[in-house]
């Protein structure tokens, strides 16, 4: 017997002999693609840990996710198994805007429970992603400047990417109201963009410790400690000087 090397692509194999008397066997080697993204996807602790087989027809692997959980952000890429190759939405060739790029990551957010199919074209290295998507909500985190500081940044960030460079964006004109006659100010982005943030003043003289966002949306920062929502901040008790008309004027008292 002899072997013989050669390369496939796409299934395709071509051998060329000199003696054509031969007859071969040729035995393909399978070729798998995956799903793989976050826990609310693929399950177990998602990403690597968790790849889902897609079915192979023809060069198109496709899968269909059934009856996906309403008010959720998913996050998907393709993938071989070893990882040596990996597609996320620079192969997406969907024109949805609702379906985003999150850190190279296929980003998608259902309203409603619904089905979402995913096929990816191996030839053209390219992914289909069909389904009633909805827009990513928006998401806030709330600082109060109890400090006084003139300018107030956000810096908000995911592994590389992140909402501005250090110290992060200015957001000394984004308020939503006072607590204790202190402004409120707020970072918003897209629910799931970023992973961390942090609030300061410019300089590390001045600024919070690194907070998760998961742990604070939609909550307050006031003067090192979280509160639910603005009324459950405790107010600062005032005290007043009254007396007669010749001390504090009017009609005193």
């Amino acid at each position: 017997s002899q072997d013989y090397e050669f390369t496939t692509t796409a299934g395709e194999v071509t051998i060329e002999f000199d003696d054509t008397d031969k007859s071969i066997n040729v035995i393909l080697p399978e070729i798998n693609y995956y799903i793989t993204g976050n826990t609310d996807l693929v399950g177990g602790d998602g990403w690597k840990a968790n790849e889902i087989k897609m079915t192979e027809t023809s060069g198109i692997y496709t899968y269909d996710f059934t009856n996906l959980a309403a008010d959720k952000l998913y996050l998907m890429k393709v993938t071989n198994g070893s990882w040596s190759e990996n597609y996320g939405h620079d192969a997406l060739q969907n024109t949805d805007a609702k379906v985003e790029n999150y850190g190279g990551n296929i980003a998608f957010y259902l309203s409603a429970a619904g089905n979402v199919n995913v096929s990816f074209d191996l030839a053209n290295k390219k992914i289909t992603l069909t389904g009633s998507f909805a827009a990513i909500p928006a998401v806030r985190i709330h600082f109060v400047n109890t400090d006084g500081w003139e300018t107030v940044y956000a810096y908000a960030w995911d592994g590389e990417s992140k909402n501005a460079d250090y110290p992060g964006e200015d957001i000394t004109s984004q308020t939503d109201g006072k607590v204790n006659d202190f402004n409120v100010h707020y970072i918003e982005f897209k629910l799931g963009k970023y992973a961390n943030v942090l609030f300061g003043c410019g300089t590390d003289e001045c600024k919070t410790g690194d907070m998760t966002v998961a742990d604070h949306v939609g909550k307050y920062y006031y003067s090192g400690l979280w509160y639910d929502s603005a009324i459950d901040i405790p107010t600062i008790p005032q005290y007043f000087i009254t007396g007669n008309s010749d001390l504090v004027g009017g009609d005193g008292w």
